[in-house]
């Protein structure tokens, strides 16, 4: 591919780039970086943006490497980190080689808890998106607020569990959030900190009755997207989504409970006719528009 004519290699979308990327070795990339011409290198550079090592495992053991790699592709943004991977010397040897990364994914990472949370803001202040959904075990709703009062540009986050700051500080800006164990006292405290939501997607929430749910559909009056995984619902609820979530085009109620309740009568016959078909079919998810 390096060597293919220039004309034929600029065409190539950058995902064909970053799938050629992801079965190269990591010396073979960087040595062909150095050795094509600036037009391929700056397409290269562009597809190239996010840095799974799980396609690149001989990073992992060389610090080195890793730097000489950022040094090639500087427009890095994205990374995804492995099991059993030092993931805090991995972070720090991102931060030392010049990363300015503003997306994470760490849901499978080792070793993620609130002391590396705390840390995580001056390692990469521009952070707009993070996933730490896999870490039920270290991640407690203290460190999670911990960071979310030190990073407000957050825009996505996914997390075993959330405690949000008070309703005096700064709103966060969240637009996109997947949560499990809220209850009704975490959604009233955070109702001022919600308003940005377009998607959000809860599970395991034992916590939440139907006030809380009524709370959150009053909060988050933008949501586009809603899933509820495994919850109780109650007619009250979607109710509630019905009439303050109007730009809502897509739920999804997947192993939900109560759907046959008589409660949700008067939901059937007053809501949207995408949410009166769904609950009638008891569907997964639906469109509602």
């Amino acid at each position: 591919f390096f060597f293919a004519p220039q004309a034929m290699a600029l065409a190539f979308p950058h995902d064909v780039w970053a799938l050629v990327a992801a079965y190269l070795r990591p010396n073979d990339l960087i040595r062909g970086m150095r050795q094509t011409c600036s037009s391929l290198r700056h397409t290269l550079q562009a597809s190239l943006q996010c840095l799974d090592f799980r396609g690149f495992l001989p990073l992992i053991r060389s610090p080195d490497l890793l730097e000489a790699f950022l040094r090639e592709f500087p427009s890095i943004s994205h990374a995804t980190l492995v099991p059993f991977q030092d993931t805090e010397a991995t972070l720090r040897a991102l931060h030392d080689a010049g990363a300015a990364l503003c997306s994470l994914d760490l849901s499978h990472a080792t070793g993620v808890d609130d002391q590396l949370l705390e840390r995580l803001p001056a390692l990469f202040p521009g952070l707009t998106a993070l996933n730490i959904n896999g870490n039920r075990v270290c991640v407690t709703k203290a460190g999670v607020a911990c960071l979310l009062a030190q990073v407000p540009g957050l825009r996505t986050l996914s997390t075993p569990r959330i405690e949000f700051p008070d309703a005096d500080a700064e709103p966060l800006q969240l637009q996109h959030l997947v949560v499990s164990g809220l209850d009704t006292a975490d959604v009233v405290r955070a109702a001022p900190h919600l308003h940005t939501l377009t998607d959000l997607s809860l599970s395991h929430c034992p916590g939440m009755t139907s006030e809380g749910f009524v709370a959150l559909a009053q909060a988050c009056s933008q949501l586009q997207a809603l899933e509820l995984h495994g919850l109780r619902i109650e007619g009250a609820a979607l109710a509630a989504f019905a009439e303050h979530c109007t730009a809502l085009t897509s739920l999804g109620l997947p192993k939900c409970q109560n759907l046959n309740n008589p409660d949700l009568t008067d939901v059937r016959t007053t809501s949207p006719m995408g949410i009166h078909s769904m609950l009638m079919a008891e569907l997964h998810t639906v469109k509602l528009r």
